[in-house]
């Protein structure tokens, strides 16, 4: 007959009992099954890897203080269950604490006390923990969570943008790998990438890595040239309504593969449908162009000079070649002309996201700590206003005031919320602790 389980038991799980462990959420006295008194001294540190959860705990138990690690189960039982008495690496564990001692286990070290966490959590703190995860809203905390819930975690708020922060420039990193370690080409790649926004953003990049960066300077001499190239290596010269000024580039990109013999054009097409006119890939690919035809090459080089948030920004307000004032593809003119420009919206995200982290990496190079320099930079840009921050703002949450707070709000909604990690979130502690 099978062992029916209580479902209050059932609910718990190690997460949790990590949880309550490593911030002694639990009350009273600390009693072994065997009767013998425990106080923690240290919890130990939490074990991500294999092994026992908790290494270099300091505890007092009986009247001995002991130094090892902690094994954490639901049941007593588990141990065996894992295999635990067969493993070396378990041999040093001072304590096994468990939430339900169902009975013994076959441990060789005999000596090992076992401590049931039961009847010291409160009710409370396991109703609060249960309300979170099991409801299906798009914040698990929307009943909770206060107005002021985020702006009162400045530390958690800088952790989550420092944890978005290394996850961009991990992915720059790889860029700057692919281009030989070129600071000044792994700019180019990483803004072409931008200037694709997502639908275009991986066709861009590898357009970007397919052109030698000593061509791409060459070519910053002529914004028309550049252009040429960009949209060839792209393939956009060779389809569309035929006119004079697509004619001229697609004789200038023919000449360019030819003199240079450019390897074959990159494999991933740009894309024209669900995308607003301002942003086709014809008018990005051209703002890119005169980008890069304004600083002849040395974009990095100026950006390594800005001394302020304005001169950054002054860097990126260029605009398309004439021809487009007037056209978004080729062949067919607009009802009014107008110049195409990069919002300034998109040059804000832009330095978040790409400009920042690429700066964080070349610090990191050179072993010089910038955290709080580039901290200082996103914290002085507008905040966003996208759905994951409309949704803490729908359920009550102070609308962010910079990027900073803006972007930890991402990170917190996509990595945390979105998953259920509520037990690694500092708002939740703040929930589920409360009395």
């Amino acid at each position: 007959m099978s062992k029916i389980v209580s479902p209050h038991i059932a609910a718990i799980n190690e997460e949790l009992l990590y949880f309550i462990w490593q911030h002694k959420l639990y009350k009273n006295q600390l009693v072994t099954t065997c009767g013998m008194q425990v106080e923690v001294i240290g919890t130990g540190v939490l074990n991500t890897a294999e092994g026992p959860d908790f290494s270099m705990a300091e505890l007092r138990i009986g009247d001995k203080i002991w130094y090892g690690s902690v094994e954490i189960h639901v049941h007593t039982t588990d141990w065996d269950k894992h295999n635990h008495s067969h493993n070396v690496s378990y041999d040093n564990v001072i304590l096994h604490v468990v939430y339900h001692h169902d009975g013994s286990i076959s441990k060789p070290n005999t000596g090992m006390p076992t401590l049931e966490l039961r009847p010291h959590i409160s009710h409370s703190l396991l109703s609060r923990y249960r309300s979170l995860v099991k409801r299906k809203k798009d914040l698990p905390c929307t009943d909770f969570i206060k107005k002021d819930s985020f702006e009162s975690q400045q530390g958690w708020i800088q952790r989550l943008f420092i944890e978005r922060l290394e996850y961009k420039t991990k992915r720059i990193d790889r860029v700057h790998v692919r281009t030989i370690q070129h600071w000044e080409h792994t700019l180019f790649v990483c803004l072409a990438s931008s200037y694709g926004l997502v639908a275009n953003r991986t066709a861009f990049e590898e357009m970007a890595l397919s052109i030698p960066y000593k061509l791409v300077q060459y070519l910053c001499k002529d914004s028309i040239q550049l252009e040429a190239t960009l949209m060839g290596r792209s393939g956009l010269l060779s389809t569309g309504e035929e006119d004079s000024y697509r004619t001229d580039l697609a004789s200038k990109y023919a000449f360019v593969e030819h003199k240079y013999q450019l390897q074959s054009k990159a494999s991933i097409a740009v894309k024209f449908g669900r995308i607003r006119p301002q942003n086709f890939p014809t008018i990005r690919l051209s703002q890119f162009a005169v980008l890069y035809h304004t600083h002849q090459g040395s974009l990095f080089s100026k950006l390594l000079g800005c001394n302020n948030l304005d001169e950054i920004r002054s860097l990126f307000q260029v605009e398309s070649n004439p021809y487009w004032e007037d056209h978004y593809m080729f062949g067919k003119t607009t009802l009014k002309k107008s110049k195409k420009r990069m919002s300034d919206n998109w040059i804000n995200v832009m330095i978040s996201n790409t400009l920042v982290p690429l700066l964080h990496l070349y610090y990191n190079t050179l072993g010089i700590d910038k955290v709080d320099h580039l901290l200082n930079i996103v914290g002085h840009l507008p905040p966003e206003n996208n759905t994951h921050i409309r949704t803490f703002v729908q359920a009550g949450v102070s609308a962010p005031q910079n990027m900073l707070t803006s972007q930890a709000m991402v990170t917190l909604k996509t990595n945390y919320c979105d998953h259920y990690q509520c037990l690694k979130c500092r708002i939740a502690y703040g929930i589920i602790t409360s009395n």
